[in-house]
């Protein structure tokens, strides 16, 4: 807990608030033990003074500018009380799980360890749909709340009057009702996840970009054919394709490929070197269409791909009572 301590800002020197312990018990599991009372509401929360909310995230060097009207009512206050909603087991019907259950904030929001899954399996034993970079993606937006509500087995209309008390002085400066203010803050800070600056994006604005990541970028775009799909600069088009697996799925991005550790709905890959295997076979009554590279140029194209992972936002928990 130490190290996640580094993280939190604006500590306040404030008690602890009393819990049951099958609650504690499950706020440690799902963030660590130590001092979890003090980092989600607790039942004392209504009289809390909040700590300022850190900025807002900004856009980061390679992405391009959100589309306008996405960010309107994103405000600091939003994204901090949704990072304690993306922690808090209190969202899910047998209040274990978290939202950071299946999209880990420590692997680039990008899923849990790989194990054996079909793609028939129900909602949250499949490969968790992608997290980062959905402000430029309207539908994902907008399907959130279903999302939530068919991960946690409990909509938010249902849940948030739960929370409301503990929540009271998080929803008093967001806004709304309950229920508002806890759609507002978890979209808010979904949103505000942006995967940029990467090695690749500085590289390619060099003068002449001359090596292996720039050779696997034109394989990329040219006799690799993923650009069809996996669109720069977000290396996605956001829109679903038949890779012949039972459920199609939402292409999703490459910006931070390198540091997932399953791919496919089902993952079905776990490395890299097995996606280009996939892609080099054949697939027959399928949208692919089967692509031929020597070993150079694979090694090429993986370290291209491995040049376009950046950061992701941290999630930080703000202190409370």
């Amino acid at each position: 807990m130490k190290a996640f301590a580094l993280l939190l800002l604006a500590l306040a020197a404030c008690p602890k608030s009393p819990k049951s312990g099958d609650e504690k018990k499950a706020i440690e599991q799902a963030i660590g033990s130590g001092d979890a009372g003090r980092l989600l509401p607790g039942d004392a929360a209504a009289t809390a003074t909040l700590p300022p909310a850190p900025p807002l995230p900004e856009v980061p060097f390679g992405l391009p500018p959100v589309p306008a009207g996405v960010l309107d009512g994103v405000t600091p206050e939003a994204v901090a009380m949704g990072s304690a909603l993306f922690h808090d087991p209190r969202l899910a019907s047998d209040g274990k799980a978290t939202c950071a259950t299946c999209h880990d904030p420590a692997d680039h929001f990008n899923g849990v360890t790989p194990r054996a899954r079909q793609a028939t399996d129900p909602i949250g034993k499949q490969m968790p749909p992608q997290l980062e970079n959905l402000a430029w993606n309207p539908q994902a937006i907008a399907a959130l709340p279903a999302h939530v509500a068919d991960a946690m087995h409990q909509d938010l209309a249902t849940t948030a009057p739960k929370l409301a008390a503990a929540y009271q002085a998080h929803i008093a400066r967001v806004g709304g009702t309950p229920d508002e203010a806890v759609k507002k803050a978890l979209i808010a800070f979904v949103i505000t996840r942006y995967d940029g600056d990467s090695a690749w994006d500085h590289e390619e604005r060099t003068a002449k970009p001359n090596n292996d990541a720039a050779a696997g970028y034109k394989i990329f775009n040219g006799k690799g054919r993923c650009a069809s799909c996996h669109t720069p600069p977000l290396y996605t088009d956001f829109r679903k394709h038949d890779l012949g697996f039972t459920i199609i799925a939402a292409t999703r991005g490459f910006r931070g490929a390198s540091k997932r550790n399953s791919f496919f709905l089902a993952e079905s890959a776990i490395t890299l070197e097995n996606v280009l295997d996939f892609y080099m076979e054949d697939h027959p009554k399928t949208e692919l269409h089967k692509i031929t590279l020597t070993g150079p140029e694979q090694l090429q194209l993986l370290t291209f791909l491995d040049a376009l992972s950046g950061d992701v936002p941290t999630t930080i928990l703000q202190p409370l009572p």
